[in-house]
């Protein structure tokens, strides 16, 4: 038992995780947000990996790497991921290409983004990304 009376576990508080982070209201809830959070790290592994190893890619200019990813429970997680740009116009997929912090960019179906328009805004902009284009299931679209 520590101190305020929270049991030990290897020395540690129940409650703590690795790295010094403060507990949550209850141990349980830490727990349970901790896990959520390991699985939302999971989850965005295993979509990348599906879609490095089974989509489509086109290496752009200056060494982009384009996905062109079906939507799908893939498509989902990716979108969701907070290391992703979300992109829906011309103007905001070349803020991506042009911010350092954006390394992955994701343009959704229906997005103004045409692939011409892609290729020339990357030709323009000389760096390296990963681009994950969602596209209606097994189709390419050029419009």
């Amino acid at each position: 038992m520590t101190e305020n009376g929270k049991k030990e576990k290897n020395g540690k508080a129940d409650g703590y995780r690795e790295g010094g982070a403060a507990p949550a209201a209850s141990p349980s809830l830490s727990a349970a947000s901790g896990a959520e959070a390991d699985m939302d790290i999971v989850a965005r592994q295993a979509a990348r990996l599906k879609i490095t190893e089974e989509c489509p890619v086109e290496i752009l200019p200056h060494g982009s790497r384009l996905y062109f990813v079906a939507k799908g429970w893939e498509t989902s997680i990716i979108e969701k991921d907070p290391d992703v740009r979300v992109v829906e116009t011309l103007k905001a997929f070349e803020e991506a290409l042009r911010d350092p912090k954006a390394e992955t960019v994701f343009i959704p179906e229906g997005a103004r983004v045409t692939l011409p328009q892609l290729m020339r805004i990357s030709r323009r902009n000389a760096v390296e990304k990963v681009i994950y284009k969602e596209e209606n299931k097994g189709e390419q679209s050029d419009a």
